[in-house]
């Protein structure tokens, strides 16, 4: 099983997209338009003649994931086995000395998560089943329902969604990640495989937007918010988040996924409306964990002496 760096310039994209398309735990953040759109400075770890093959975003000697990957995964044309996930992991560690990224719960079932993998969740729908009724004054205290709509784009001019619009419901986001999220809401809405929803106050102002991309029966939400809002915000969300699922995917297979903690909804909200919770993993590595795990492994070997 040989496993190799490859630089961005020299993957074959063709067989790159080949393996992702045949993988069962194909998903938007293995596709080649997808990682291209969040920043052309990927690469990629490959197995063999890209049987298997996992992105790779790095800082010099940090492996990380860029703003609009909820996970990353090793993308395999059979099934993806413990001694592939093994052999991934091991090739990581010698390549970068800092670690911190997220790995789809498929990589969860191939290892056994302790040490520098930690267990973490979200919250999947099965959107065939749709958005449960759930009592939201409940949750969130009195609201006008009528003060807020809620208004789906249909991008056919430069004017139609703009980088300030991600930058008004999030101050903390960078000119360049607002650019990227701007020019993936045109190429998601234009090529059908997503949608970009704002949520207003008086049919005027802006309160929230949410953009989504979907594929390989998977559904995301790369951007996510509401701002400035007069009552709970998690109200705001809680009604993007029902329009879109109910206008664009109820009744249709397919699996929604949400990060709890940064989707701004409360988990009981979600877990009413019939979201369930999963397991994933986080894999973190750094100079401190290498060295402490050196000396255990260096104990356990004079000790079995």
């Amino acid at each position: 099983m040989s496993i190799r760096y490859c630089h961005h310039k020299d993957i074959d994209f063709d067989k790159w997209e080949n393996c992702v398309s045949n993988s069962l735990n194909a998903c938007v953040f293995g596709h080649v338009w997808y990682l291209n759109n969040i920043s052309l400075a990927w690469d990629g770890i490959i197995m063999g003649n890209y049987d298997a093959v996992m992105p790779v975003f790095r800082d010099a000697d940090r492996m990380y994931l860029p703003y609009g990957m909820l996970w990353t995964g090793i993308y395999c044309k059979d099934s993806l086995t413990p001694r592939i996930c093994q052999g991934f992991i091991d090739f990581i560690d010698q390549t970068f000395k800092y670690v911190n990224i997220t790995l789809d719960k498929y990589f969860f079932d191939n290892v056994e998560v302790n040490g520098r993998l930690s267990k973490e969740y979200i919250y999947q729908l099965d959107t065939f089943k749709g958005i449960s009724n759930i009592d939201v004054q409940g949750l969130v205290g009195t609201v006008n329902y009528n003060r807020y709509t809620c208004r789906d784009h249909i991008i056919n001019t430069v004017k139609a969604v703009i980088y300030s619009d991600f930058m008004d419901i999030d101050k903390s986001l960078s000119f360049k990640t607002a650019m990227m999220l701007k020019n993936l809401a045109y190429k998601a809405v234009e090529h059908r495989f997503g949608c970009y929803t704002e949520l207003l106050e008086r049919n005027v102002s802006p309160r929230g937007s949410a953009l989504v991309v979907f594929g390989d029966s998977y559904i995301f939400m790369p951007f996510f918010g509401t701002a400035n809002m007069p009552t709970d915000s998690s109200f705001g969300r809680i009604l993007l988040l029902s329009h879109i699922v109910n206008k664009y995917f109820a009744h249709k297979p397919g699996i929604l996924v949400i990060d709890s903690q940064k989707c701004g909804i409360p988990t009981q909200a979600l877990e009413k409306m019939g979201f369930k919770k999963y397991a994933y993993c986080r894999y973190k590595v750094d100079m401190l964990s290498k060295i402490t795990n050196l000396f255990k492994t260096n104990r356990q070997t004079q000790f079995s002496e």
